[in-house]
C-alpha cells in the first residue's frame, strides 16, 4: 500500500482512525462512473458533479488531513467531504466499510436543546423524531431521494440554521408543530447560534464512538463507518446509550 502523509490537527485522536484516513484507497473509475450515473438520473448541476469529482481526486493525490471545525468540534477530513455515492467505493486492504447512521439525527438533538433551555415543544415533534417519520410529514405521498435532499437542505437552512418565515417549508414546519416553530423563531430573534449547539451535540456522540473489531474506523457528523461487521451491534448499542443519556429514544440504521 502507497504510504501517504496526513496532516493531523486533533490530539488524542485514536490511532485506528488516524491510520483509516491515512490508507484508505478508492476505486475511482467505479466512484466516477455512479457518480456521472447519479448526474444524469437525478438531473444534478454540471458544477455539483464537477465537486464531486474534485473531491474524488483530492483524497487520491492530495495530502491528507484530519481536523476540527473553526467553530464546532465535528471532525472534517480527506472522506468526509465525499459523497455517499462515491464512499461506497471506499476500501481499506481490499476490505469494504459498514455504515451506521442515525434518523433525523439533528432534529432530535433539537429536543435536548430545547428541554435543557427550557424551551417548549411539541409531543408530535419528538415522537415523530424518535420514529424516523420527521421528514415523512412534510410530504403527501413517498418522496424521492432528490426531494428528501432538498426538504433536509430547506429546513436547516429556513428553520433551524435560518429563519424564513414566507418560506413554504418554514409555513409547514408552523403548521405541524406549533410550539417548536415558536421556540425556534425566539432562538433565531436572540441570535443563539443553533447550528453550532446542534453540531457540538452530535459530536459528543459520534467522536467518541470506538469500534472494538474493526482495524479501521472513520466518522461522519452522524453515521459511522466500520471494516468489521461484529461491530455492528456493539456500535448501535453504543449510540443508542449515548441518546438515552440524554433523554431520547432513536433509531440507528
Amino acid at each position: 500500500m502507497k504510504k501517504r502523509t496526513v496532516i493531523n490537527e486533533i490530539e488524542g485522536i485514536n490511532t485506528k482512525y488516524l491510520k483509516t484516513i491515512k490508507n484508505v484507497t478508492v476505486d475511482l473509475k467505479q466512484a466516477f462512473k455512479a457518480e456521472i450515473t447519479n448526474y444524469v438520473e437525478n438531473n444534478l448541476l454540471q458544477k455539483t458533479l464537477k465537486i464531486r469529482l474534485q473531491f474524488l481526486l483530492a483524497l487520491v493525490y492530495n495530502i491528507r488531513y484530519i481536523k476540527k471545525g473553526k467553530k464546532v468540534d465535528r471532525y472534517f477530513h480527506s472522506i468526509s467531504n465525499l459523497s455517499k455515492i462515491s464512499r461506497k467505493f471506499l476500501t481499506i486492504n481490499n476490505m469494504k466499510f459498514h455504515e451506521l447512521d442515525v434518523s433525523n439525527c439533528q432534529p432530535l438533538l433539537l429536543v435536548y436543546y430545547l428541554k435543557v433551555n427550557c424551551h417548549s415543544f411539541d409531543e408530535a415533534y419528538i415522537q415523530d423524531c424518535e420514529n424516523a417519520t420527521f421528514y415523512s410529514k412534510f410530504f403527501t405521498k413517498k418522496p424521492t431521494a432528490k426531494d428528501l435532499k432538498q426538504l433536509k437542505k430547506g429546513i436547516l437552512s429556513c428553520v433551524y440554521f435560518g429563519f424564513e418565515e414566507n418560506n413554504k417549508i418554514n409555513k409547514k414546519f408552523k403548521v405541524l408543530y406549533p410550539l417548536t416553530h415558536l421556540a425556534l423563531k425566539y432562538i433565531h430573534e436572540n441570535k443563539i447560534e443553533l447550528a453550532v449547539e446542534l453540531q457540538n451535540l452530535e459530536a459528543e456522540v459520534f467522536n467518541n464512538l470506538i469500534p472494538k473489531e474493526s482495524n479501521h474506523f472513520f466518522t461522519i457528523f452522524d453515521s459511522i463507518n466500520f471494516d468489521n461487521i461484529a461491530d455492528k451491534e456493539d456500535l448501535t448499542s453504543q449510540i443508542e446509550q449515548k441518546f438515552k443519556s440524554l433523554g431520547l429514544s432513536v433509531k440507528v440504521k
